[in-house]
Protein backbone atom coordinates (compact mmCIF):
# COMPACT_ATOMS: atom_id res chain seq x y z
CA UNK A 1 0.00 0.00 0.00
CA UNK A 2 1.36 3.34 -0.80
CA UNK A 3 -0.53 6.73 0.57
CA UNK A 4 0.63 10.06 -1.50
CA UNK A 5 1.28 11.55 1.17
CA UNK A 6 0.81 15.29 -0.05
CA UNK A 7 -2.78 14.64 -1.28
CA UNK A 8 -3.35 13.26 2.64
CA UNK A 9 -1.55 15.82 4.38
CA UNK A 10 -3.47 18.24 2.56
CA UNK A 11 -6.61 16.78 3.12
CA UNK A 12 -5.64 16.32 7.22
CA UNK A 13 -4.59 19.68 7.94
CA UNK A 14 -8.04 20.39 6.29
CA UNK A 15 -10.55 18.14 7.65
CA UNK A 16 -8.68 18.89 11.23
CA UNK A 17 -8.57 22.38 10.68
CA UNK A 18 -4.64 22.73 11.31
CA UNK A 19 -1.60 24.31 9.65
CA UNK A 20 1.13 21.70 10.47
CA UNK A 21 1.35 17.99 10.98
CA UNK A 22 1.45 15.79 14.03
CA UNK A 23 5.13 15.10 14.66
CA UNK A 24 4.38 11.42 14.55
CA UNK A 25 2.29 10.91 11.82
CA UNK A 26 4.73 10.61 8.95
CA UNK A 27 6.06 7.41 11.35
CA UNK A 28 2.83 6.02 11.48
CA UNK A 29 1.78 6.20 8.11
CA UNK A 30 5.37 4.63 6.97
CA UNK A 31 4.18 1.61 9.22
CA UNK A 32 0.91 1.50 8.35
CA UNK A 33 2.08 1.31 4.13
CA UNK A 34 4.49 -1.80 5.17
CA UNK A 35 1.43 -3.77 6.64
CA UNK A 36 -0.05 -6.25 4.68
CA UNK A 37 -2.91 -6.81 6.95
CA UNK A 38 -5.24 -4.33 6.26
CA UNK A 39 -8.35 -5.17 4.77
CA UNK A 40 -10.53 -1.77 4.32
CA UNK A 41 -9.54 1.81 4.79
CA UNK A 42 -12.38 1.82 7.41
CA UNK A 43 -9.83 -0.34 9.66
CA UNK A 44 -6.76 2.04 9.33
CA UNK A 45 -9.24 5.24 9.69
CA UNK A 46 -10.07 3.88 12.93
CA UNK A 47 -6.58 2.50 14.30
CA UNK A 48 -5.42 5.94 13.82
CA UNK A 49 -8.41 7.72 14.63
CA UNK A 50 -7.48 5.70 17.76
CA UNK A 51 -3.53 6.71 18.03
CA UNK A 52 -4.14 10.00 17.44
CA UNK A 53 -6.66 10.18 20.46
CA UNK A 54 -4.73 8.02 22.62
CA UNK A 55 -1.19 10.14 21.87
CA UNK A 56 -2.57 13.48 22.62
CA UNK A 57 -3.27 13.73 18.82
CA UNK A 58 0.54 13.85 18.58
CA UNK A 59 0.87 10.21 17.03
CA UNK A 60 3.94 10.23 18.97
CA UNK A 61 4.60 7.00 21.12
CA UNK A 62 4.16 8.13 24.86
CA UNK A 63 3.78 7.69 28.51
CA UNK A 64 0.89 7.84 30.61
CA UNK A 65 0.79 11.38 32.34
CA UNK A 66 1.11 11.26 36.25
CA UNK A 67 2.95 11.27 39.68
CA UNK A 68 4.56 7.99 40.45
CA UNK A 69 2.98 7.99 43.48
CA UNK A 70 -0.44 8.25 42.03
CA UNK A 71 0.04 5.91 39.09
CA UNK A 72 1.11 3.29 41.98
CA UNK A 73 -2.00 4.04 43.85
CA UNK A 74 -3.49 3.81 40.74
CA UNK A 75 -2.71 0.14 39.38
CA UNK A 76 -1.14 -1.47 42.21
CA UNK A 77 -2.09 -4.80 43.31
CA UNK A 78 -4.43 -4.92 39.59
CA UNK A 79 -3.57 -5.65 35.85
CA UNK A 80 -0.79 -8.44 37.04
CA UNK A 81 1.08 -6.12 39.35
CA UNK A 82 2.52 -7.90 42.18
CA UNK A 83 5.84 -5.84 43.35
CA UNK A 84 5.85 -2.58 45.22
CA UNK A 85 6.29 0.06 42.41
CA UNK A 86 4.94 -1.48 39.65
CA UNK A 87 2.32 0.88 38.88
CA UNK A 88 4.66 3.24 37.96
CA UNK A 89 6.83 0.74 36.25
CA UNK A 90 4.15 -0.73 33.96
CA UNK A 91 1.88 2.54 33.63
CA UNK A 92 0.59 3.08 30.24
CA UNK A 93 2.77 3.74 27.27
CA UNK A 94 2.93 3.64 23.56
CA UNK A 95 0.46 4.29 20.68
CA UNK A 96 -2.61 2.98 23.40
CA UNK A 97 -1.14 2.42 26.41
CA UNK A 98 -0.04 -0.88 27.22
CA UNK A 99 -0.35 -0.88 30.73
CA UNK A 100 -0.06 -3.74 33.54
CA UNK A 101 2.98 -6.38 34.38
CA UNK A 102 0.49 -8.90 32.82
CA UNK A 103 -0.30 -6.98 29.80
CA UNK A 104 3.28 -6.14 29.24
CA UNK A 105 4.56 -9.89 29.59
CA UNK A 106 1.59 -11.20 27.26
CA UNK A 107 1.87 -8.40 24.59
CA UNK A 108 5.16 -8.76 24.62
CA UNK A 109 5.11 -12.45 23.60
CA UNK A 110 2.85 -12.50 21.02
CA UNK A 111 4.91 -9.66 18.92
CA UNK A 112 7.28 -11.22 15.90
CA UNK A 113 9.45 -11.46 17.27
CA UNK A 114 9.05 -11.53 20.94
CA UNK A 115 10.03 -8.58 22.77
CA UNK A 116 10.54 -8.64 26.48
CA UNK A 117 8.70 -5.85 27.74
CA UNK A 118 8.35 -7.19 31.21
CA UNK A 119 12.15 -6.70 31.62
CA UNK A 120 11.72 -3.40 29.77
CA UNK A 121 8.51 -1.80 29.32
CA UNK A 122 10.09 1.32 27.87
CA UNK A 123 10.73 -0.48 24.44
CA UNK A 124 6.53 -0.18 24.12
CA UNK A 125 7.78 3.48 23.29
CA UNK A 126 9.60 2.57 20.22
CA UNK A 127 7.91 3.18 17.13
CA UNK A 128 8.14 -0.43 15.47
CA UNK A 129 7.05 -1.59 18.63
CA UNK A 130 4.78 0.35 19.49
CA UNK A 131 2.78 -0.17 15.91
CA UNK A 132 2.98 -4.08 16.76
CA UNK A 133 1.39 -3.12 19.76
CA UNK A 134 -1.46 -0.83 18.63
CA UNK A 135 -2.13 -2.84 15.50
CA UNK A 136 -1.91 -6.84 16.18
CA UNK A 137 -4.12 -5.60 19.36
CA UNK A 138 -6.56 -4.15 17.49
CA UNK A 139 -6.56 -6.40 15.07
CA UNK A 140 -6.34 -9.33 17.73
CA UNK A 141 -8.34 -8.88 20.55
CA UNK A 142 -4.98 -8.81 22.86
CA UNK A 143 -6.47 -5.89 25.28
CA UNK A 144 -10.29 -6.64 25.75
CA UNK A 145 -10.88 -9.80 23.73
CA UNK A 146 -12.77 -7.70 21.36
CA UNK A 147 -10.80 -6.75 17.94
CA UNK A 148 -11.67 -4.57 15.06
CA UNK A 149 -13.58 -8.02 12.76
CA UNK A 150 -16.08 -7.88 15.98
CA UNK A 151 -17.48 -4.63 14.80
CA UNK A 152 -17.00 -4.91 11.40
CA UNK A 153 -20.47 -5.57 9.89
CA UNK A 154 -20.82 -6.94 6.38
CA UNK A 155 -17.89 -4.45 5.47
CA UNK A 156 -19.26 -1.28 7.86
CA UNK A 157 -17.27 -0.39 10.81
CA UNK A 158 -19.29 0.44 13.70
CA UNK A 159 -16.83 3.51 14.95
CA UNK A 160 -18.64 3.93 17.90
CA UNK A 161 -18.51 0.65 19.63
CA UNK A 162 -14.95 -0.27 17.98
CA UNK A 163 -14.13 1.89 20.79
CA UNK A 164 -14.36 -1.30 23.24
CA UNK A 165 -11.47 -3.07 21.85
CA UNK A 166 -9.10 -0.34 23.92
CA UNK A 167 -11.49 1.32 26.93
CA UNK A 168 -15.23 0.78 27.00
CA UNK A 169 -16.83 3.30 25.20
CA UNK A 170 -14.87 6.14 26.66
CA UNK A 171 -14.40 8.91 24.48
CA UNK A 172 -16.45 6.66 22.14
CA UNK A 173 -18.09 9.36 20.08
CA UNK A 174 -14.49 11.58 19.70
CA UNK A 175 -12.72 8.63 18.14
CA UNK A 176 -15.67 8.18 15.93
CA UNK A 177 -15.52 11.45 14.51
CA UNK A 178 -12.14 11.37 13.54
CA UNK A 179 -12.58 8.01 11.73
CA UNK A 180 -15.08 9.63 9.62
CA UNK A 181 -12.47 11.96 8.71
CA UNK A 182 -9.84 10.00 7.93
CA UNK A 183 -11.55 7.25 5.69
CA UNK A 184 -12.64 9.27 3.32
CA UNK A 185 -8.59 10.40 2.70
CA UNK A 186 -7.61 7.01 3.04
CA UNK A 187 -10.31 5.75 -0.01
CA UNK A 188 -8.75 8.76 -2.41
CA UNK A 189 -5.24 8.70 -1.11
CA UNK A 190 -4.23 5.31 -1.37
CA UNK A 191 -2.65 3.32 -4.15
CA UNK A 192 -2.21 -0.37 -4.27
CA UNK A 193 -4.10 -1.35 -1.21
CA UNK A 194 -6.47 -4.16 -0.83
CA UNK A 195 -9.39 -2.14 -0.85
CA UNK A 196 -8.35 -0.88 -4.77
CA UNK A 197 -7.01 -3.57 -6.04
CA UNK A 198 -8.10 -3.74 -8.79
CA UNK A 199 -7.29 0.06 -9.97
CA UNK A 200 -4.74 -0.16 -12.97
CA UNK A 201 -0.96 -0.24 -11.67
CA UNK A 202 -0.05 3.16 -10.52
CA UNK A 203 -3.63 4.82 -10.43
CA UNK A 204 -5.60 4.74 -7.23
CA UNK A 205 -9.51 3.38 -7.51
CA UNK A 206 -11.78 6.41 -8.37
CA UNK A 207 -14.79 6.33 -5.54
CA UNK A 208 -18.30 6.81 -6.76
CA UNK A 209 -21.34 8.54 -5.22
CA UNK A 210 -23.91 6.64 -3.92
CA UNK A 211 -26.92 7.09 -6.24
CA UNK A 212 -29.60 9.56 -4.72
CA UNK A 213 -27.52 10.18 -1.77
CA UNK A 214 -26.85 13.36 -0.85
CA UNK A 215 -23.30 14.76 0.77
CA UNK A 216 -22.02 17.59 3.13
CA UNK A 217 -18.26 19.22 3.31
CA UNK A 218 -16.30 18.00 6.14
CA UNK A 219 -13.68 20.90 6.33
CA UNK A 220 -14.58 24.39 7.42
CA UNK A 221 -13.80 25.57 3.78
CA UNK A 222 -13.76 23.68 0.78
CA UNK A 223 -12.79 24.66 -2.64
CA UNK A 224 -15.54 24.35 -5.61
CA UNK A 225 -13.34 24.19 -8.95
CA UNK A 226 -14.20 24.61 -12.52
CA UNK A 227 -12.74 21.62 -13.43
CA UNK A 228 -11.49 18.40 -11.67
CA UNK A 229 -7.85 20.23 -10.57
CA UNK A 230 -5.92 21.66 -7.76
CA UNK A 231 -5.09 24.27 -10.83
CA UNK A 232 -8.38 25.08 -11.63
CA UNK A 233 -10.34 28.19 -11.05
CA UNK A 234 -12.14 28.42 -7.40
CA UNK A 235 -15.66 28.66 -8.47
CA UNK A 236 -17.39 28.75 -5.06
CA UNK A 237 -15.81 28.28 -1.32
CA UNK A 238 -18.19 25.69 0.55
CA UNK A 239 -18.67 26.20 4.23
CA UNK A 240 -18.33 23.38 6.77
CA UNK A 241 -21.51 21.32 6.38
CA UNK A 242 -22.76 22.55 2.83
CA UNK A 243 -25.10 20.22 1.04
CA UNK A 244 -24.10 19.44 -2.42
CA UNK A 245 -25.81 16.44 -4.54
CA UNK A 246 -23.01 14.74 -6.93
CA UNK A 247 -24.41 14.83 -10.66
CA UNK A 248 -22.78 11.13 -11.43
CA UNK A 249 -19.74 12.35 -13.12
CA UNK A 250 -16.48 11.35 -11.66
CA UNK A 251 -12.69 12.14 -12.78
CA UNK A 252 -9.99 9.84 -10.86
CA UNK A 253 -11.49 10.91 -6.75
CA UNK A 254 -13.03 14.13 -8.17
CA UNK A 255 -16.74 14.45 -8.41
CA UNK A 256 -19.10 17.18 -9.78
CA UNK A 257 -21.56 18.54 -7.81
CA UNK A 258 -24.71 20.85 -7.41
CA UNK A 259 -25.28 22.91 -4.29
CA UNK A 260 -28.44 24.08 -3.01
CA UNK A 261 -27.94 27.47 -4.57
CA UNK A 262 -27.67 25.26 -7.98
CA UNK A 263 -24.67 26.18 -8.78
CA UNK A 264 -22.19 23.42 -10.35
CA UNK A 265 -18.53 22.37 -10.06
CA UNK A 266 -15.84 19.92 -8.98
CA UNK A 267 -14.62 19.02 -5.27
CA UNK A 268 -12.60 16.54 -4.12
CA UNK A 269 -14.74 13.74 -2.81
CA UNK A 270 -12.53 13.13 0.06
CA UNK A 271 -14.00 15.98 1.96
CA UNK A 272 -17.70 14.85 1.08
CA UNK A 273 -19.09 12.75 3.60
CA UNK A 274 -23.02 11.12 2.59
CA UNK A 275 -25.17 12.39 5.48
CA UNK A 276 -27.40 15.48 6.50
CA UNK A 277 -26.35 18.55 7.83
CA UNK A 278 -27.95 17.54 11.19
CA UNK A 279 -25.94 14.61 11.59
CA UNK A 280 -22.26 15.81 10.09
CA UNK A 281 -19.61 15.56 12.28
CA UNK A 282 -16.92 18.20 12.87
CA UNK A 283 -13.11 16.86 12.88
CA UNK A 284 -11.67 18.24 15.86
Amino acid sequence: MQIRRDEFYDGYKRAFNVSSLPTGLPQVLTSVEADPKWPSPQWVAYFLATCKWETWHTFEPISERGAEASLNQKYGGRLGNTEPGDGYRYRGRGYVQLTGRENYRKVGGRLAPAVGLEADPDLALTPDVAYQIAAGGMRGGWFTGKKLATYDKNGVLDYYNARRIINGTDRAADIKTIAEALEPLLRSCTTGAPWNAGASAGSPAAPSPLSGQTYVTVPDRLNMRAAPSTDSDVLLVLNHRAVVQPTGETRDSWWKVTTAGSETGWVASAYLTPSTPAQAPRPH
